[in-house]
C-alpha cells in the first residue's frame, strides 16, 4: 500500500469493528474491501471511485464523484473514506453525503494527511525531511486537525481521533521496522499533546447520531 498507514495499523484502527453494509469511498484497487471480505464481519462492501479504469472488471463498484454519493438516504451501516477529502473541491460536501446515507448510529472512518506544524516557517524543512506529500498538484487540501475536526463536527459526533505517521521520515529512509512504533507514538500523543505536531496522518472517528 502506497500509503503512510499499512494495512496492520488501520485494522489496529478499529476498522474491524465495522459491520452490516460498507461503503468504501476511494475505494481504488480495492484492498480494504477484499480485507473484509477475508475478515467475513460485513454484510456487504460496496467501493466507489471516481477512476473508471481500476473499476473495470470488478463487483460491487460504483463511479462516482465522492461529493454527491449515488445512494439513498439512511443505506449504509458503516462508511470509509481514506486519503479522499485532500483531493475534493469541497470536502465538507463529501462529509454531509456521508451523514445523509448512514444510518442512525453508523460509524465513519475518515483519515486524511494532516499537517500541525506549529510554525508555518517550519513547514518546507519538514516537507523536505519527511518527504509528505502535501503539493498542491495532488492535494487540494492541507488540513491542520482543527480545520478537519471543524468540517466532521458540523455533520458528524466525533467518537475519537487518532494520530499516526510518525515513523514518515524514517519510511522515507526505507527503515520499514520503525512502523512498529508508530502506534505506540499514537498513543502516547493522546497524554503528549505535542507529539501531534509530528504526526503526518489523521484517523477520525464519527457517528451520526441524528
Amino acid at each position: 500500500m502506497d500509503r503512510i498507514i499499512d494495512q496492520k495499523i488501520y485494522v489496529e484502527c478499529r476498522y474491524a469493528q465495522l459491520s452490516g453494509l460498507i461503503l468504501d469511498i476511494g475505494c481504488g484497487n480495492g484492498e480494504k474491501i477484499d480485507y473484509f471480505k477475508r475478515l467475513g464481519t460485513t454484510k456487504e462492501v460496496i467501493g466507489l471511485d471516481i477512476a473508471q479504469d481500476i473499476l473495470k472488471g470488478k463487483t460491487n463498484r460504483v463511479c462516482a464523484d465522492a461529493q454527491y454519493l449515488p445512494f439513498k438516504s439512511n443505506t449504509f451501516d458503516g462508511v470509509i473514506c481514506s486519503e479522499v477529502l485532500e483531493h475534493l473541491p469541497n470536502p465538507e460536501l463529501c462529509v454531509k453525503e456521508i451523514h445523509r446515507i448512514l444510518k442512525k448510529g453508523g460509524i465513519v472512518f475518515i483519515s486524511t494527511p494532516v499537517l500541525n506544524i506549529p510554525l508555518p516557517i517550519l513547514i518546507p524543512i519538514f516537507r523536505k525531511i519527511s518527504g509528505a506529500k502535501l503539493e498542491k498538484r495532488e492535494h487540494i487540501h492541507v488540513f491542520s486537525a482543527k480545520r478537519l475536526c471543524n468540517i466532521i463536527e458540523g455533520h458528524l459526533e466525533i467518537a475519537d481521533i487518532k494520530y499516526l505517521g510518525f515513523t514518515a521520515i524514517f519510511n522515507r529512509l526505507n527503515f520499514k521496522r520503525w512502523k512498529s512504533v508508530d502506534l505506540k507514538l499514537s498513543d502516547l500523543s493522546k497524554k503528549v499533546p505535542f507529539l501531534r505536531y509530528f504526526a503526518a496522518q489523521i484517523l477520525i472517528t464519527g457517528e451520526k447520531r441524528s
